[in-house]
């Protein structure tokens, strides 16, 4: 490697303004494509990829249209008072004007059946003029289509829900400005006195992009400060805090830019790029600046101290990035397209640190006069090493060692089984957020807000016109009926019992004349339950919030009432974005497994080549397998749920946090082969590399401090969670890895210095 950091040397002396001018002109490219970075609050980038249930519900879309459905529900003294009809009549007609709006249900849009010289005819439930109606309530009550649904039973609450056009998953563009259409009549004057609730997945794809967003205006600038404040403390000079920052907003910039100009948008999981590569940026920087300021302090000019300091701090800082890359690279496993965007881009924003760390850096400190921060240094750690002020802190202490790590073993035991998974939406946001609360007022008063939906397949075309399977439909609309988070729900045969409240659709004559009358009366009502061939039909429930446990139990319950109502060859199957969030239980625990373990087989391999002893690897691993135990434990007693962001957690914590491993390993074993006994050694070693380790692991756990602030939980919880393991991966780096390097490690050089090396002054 010397022959690779002589040129990187020569690139700092001799190429420096070319190096400086590049990465200035690179800077102001990336810096264009960072200001149009676009958002997505599309849902299919949570979803899992190559999902059956997520391509068998595409289908469903195709054939049977959007089911993404905005609910407005208000509260009302009386729903069937002439007055709060005329309102919502009002209400109906202006959303139905609405561009992308493909129809609006309402007690004013629903009908019912009557009776004239001619036979039965559709009328409106509410009549053209609105007016006194005693029959009302009761006509609308008595309706599957209406109670419940559109009305509440007590007539307090009425309900408006809007259909968008489209029949695709991503619909993001026209959802987000029919909700602002809908926002706008909403605020008009003769609205002014409802108390609205939205809901529905738009509703929730358009706060979860409004609160991704906030976070991201909000915390990067508080990233920003904590760093900069940690970094500024550490050096006490504004000049060698401005070099760091420098490298950590071009890391940024570069990244993000990159993103932009190859067209990925942000969303849900990408947004936590910028405070993770900010931290990842500075700890190459610290280490670099830490050092080449103590040689300075010992008198080497500039030249000089930028020469040792490339050698002893790069090859470990080469390393350090290579282990998180590797972290990252574990998240490929997690089959959930934005967690693989998120881990491409810090796979990049890695590279792009180191990169900078070792060019830019370089050139900037040669051309930068930092011998006065250098000579503030010296006065500090003097007065740090008078006489009674000096402690005994980089004695191991084995006895703790051993006490901490029974302590995380014993923790992580207790809390790891206990961690359950979260992928329902309510579990997304915090109890007092507008989402939350619409579902508690909806489903408090009504039926539930996610749609359900159920798509029956029968084996010949004709097959759902016999009497047999509108029977078996009637009975697990009564089935769905009996599960508390379940509507009955809708389909044709909710049409023909409405069109045909007297029939005795068991009666296959009785039937036939009941289809026609539906076919004759309600053609385009049909078309979207029922297809023409009679061989596929569509039934639509309603669903609670659900926990992902209840879903899957949910769906195994509809599953085996279907088998038992229908005849072998039929397919009935649930789908929507219940099943298709719930699937992803299963291939969450999976993907945290698999990349944890890739992870640390990974690292450990990487240990082993650095360190060039598979002993040493395995010393240096076991301190940082603590912190992930003591997180994985606090997140099962805490009750902090798995999800699309926290499922992160174990691999980029590992990728992270074995950063100042490698430091300070690498600086003990550095002495070791310079001659020392092992506790000189690592007394050494910590006098080089444990102030950066330990600002390092501060700006670490700053950095990721501020996400603990956003109002999105798993966002919340992920900065939660990699703040406890870093600071206990500090922990156990000054008090694991000591003891372990002193009374298990190596007592003798393990890596004889090459001839062909330069020696150290």
């Amino acid at each position: 490697m010397s022959g690779w950091l002589r040129s990187l040397e020569s690139l700092a002396q001799g190429g420096g303004r070319a190096v400086l001018a590049c990465t200035a002109l690179l800077t102001a490219l990336f810096a264009v494509g960072y200001a149009s970075l676009e958002w997505t609050q599309d849902p299919e980038v949570i979803t899992l990829e190559g999902s059956d249930e997520l391509g068998f519900y595409r289908e469903y879309l195709e054939r049977w249209g959007s089911d993404e459905l905005i609910v407005i529900a208000y509260p009302v003294e009386d729903a069937f008072d002439p007055a709060e009809l005329a309102t919502l009549r009002s209400l109906t007609d202006a959303l139905l004007d609405l561009e992308h709006v493909r129809w609006v249900w309402s007690l004013d849009t629903a009908f019912s059946i009557g009776t004239g010289p001619m036979g039965p005819y559709p009328r409106p439930l509410v009549a053209d003029r609105i007016g006194s109606d005693p029959g009302l309530r009761e006509r609308a009550l008595s309706s599957a289509f209406v109670r419940d649904s559109l009305v509440s039973t007590d007539g307090r609450t009425l309900v408006v829900t809007v259909q968008l056009r489209g029949d695709e998953l991503d619909n993001s563009e026209s959802e987000t400005r029919t909700l602002a259409a809908i926002d706008a009549v909403l605020a008009r004057p003769e609205y002014a006195h409802l108390a609205p609730h939205l809901a529905g997945s738009p509703v929730f794809n358009r706060e979860l992009s409004r609160l991704n967003q906030r976070d991201n205006a909000l915390f990067t600038p508080l990233a920003v400060v904590i760093v900069a404040g940690l970094v500024l403390l550490l050096f006490r000079s504004a000049l060698a805090t401005a070099l760091v920052m420098a490298v950590v907003g071009a890391t940024v910039l570069w990244t993000q830019g990159a993103m932009s100009w190859l067209g990925v948008p942000m969303n849900i999981t990408t947004s936590l790029l910028p405070p993770l590569l900010m931290v990842i940026a500075v700890a190459d920087s610290v280490h670099l600046v830490t050092n080449y300021l103590d040689r300075l302090s010992r008198g080497e000019d500039r030249s000089a101290a930028l020469h040792w300091t490339l050698r002893e701090i790069v090859p470990p800082c080469f390393w350090t990035s290579v282990t998180t890359v590797c972290g990252f690279a574990a998240l490929g496993f997690v089959r959930i397209e934005s967690v693989r965007t998120f881990a491409g881009f810090a796979v990049i924003g890695v590279a792009v640190a180191f990169a900078l760390s070792v060019t830019l850096l370089p050139a900037l400190l040669l051309r930068v006069p930092l011998e006065h921060a250098a000579h503030r240094r010296v006065e500090r750690d003097r007065r740090r090493s008078a006489p009674g002020r000096r402690t005994d802190w980089t004695r191991p202490r084995p006895r703790l060692a051993v006490a901490i790590v029974a302590g995380a073993l014993v923790l992580g035991a207790a809390g790891l089984p206990r961690v359950e998974v979260a992928t329902h939406d309510g579990e997304f946001f915090a109890a007092s957020n507008p989402i939350n609360l619409a579902y508690r007022f909806i489903e408090s008063r009504l039926q539930g807000v996610t749609p359900f939906e159920i798509e029956i397949r029968a084996p010949e075309p004709g097959a759902l016109r016999e009497a047999s399977a509108v029977g078996a439909i009637t009975t697990l609309h009564a089935r769905l009926d009996a599960i508390p988070e379940l509507t009955r729900g809708l389909s044709f045969v909710s049409l023909l019992e409405s069109t045909s409240p007297s029939a005795d659709l068991s009666d296959p004559a009785a039937l036939e004349r009941a289809l026609f009358l539906l076919e004759t009366l309600a053609p385009d009502d049909l078309e979207a339950w029922l297809d023409r061939d009679y061989q596929r039909a569509r039934l639509s429930a309603r669903a609670d919030a659900m926990t992902s446990a209840r879903s899957a139990e949910l769906l195994a319950e509809v599953d085996a009432i279907a088998r038992g109502l229908f005849p072998a060859g039929w397919q009935v199957r649930a789908t929507g974005l219940v099943p298709v969030f719930s699937q992803m239980e299963q291939y969450l625990v999976e993907g945290q497994l698999r990349s944890y373990a890739f992870a640390a087989a990974a690292i450990g391999l990487a240990f082993a080549w650095i360190f060039g002893s598979l002993r040493i690897a395995l010393i240096a691993l076991a301190p940082n397998v603590v912190p992930l135990a003591i997180a994985g434990g606090w997140m099962g007693l805490a009750g902090v749920r798995l999800d699309v962001v926290t499922i992160m957690v174990a691999a980029v914590a590992l990728g992270v946090i074995v950063d100042d491993t490698i430091h300070l390993t690498s600086a003990y074993l550095r002495s070791l082969e310079r001659g020392s006994a092992p506790l000189p050694a690592l007394e050494h070693a910590l006098h080089v590399a444990g102030r950066p380790i330990v600002f390092t692991s501060l700006i670490l756990a700053g950095g990721f401090s501020a996400l603990v602030l956003s109002d999105f939980q798993p966002t919340a919880h992920f900065g939660a969670l990699v703040c406890v393991a870093v600071v206990t991966a500090l922990l156990a780096d000054l008090v694991i890895l000591p003891a372990a390097l002193v009374h298990l490690g190596p007592a003798a050089v393990l890596h004889p210095q090459s001839p062909t090396e330069e020696a150290r002054p």
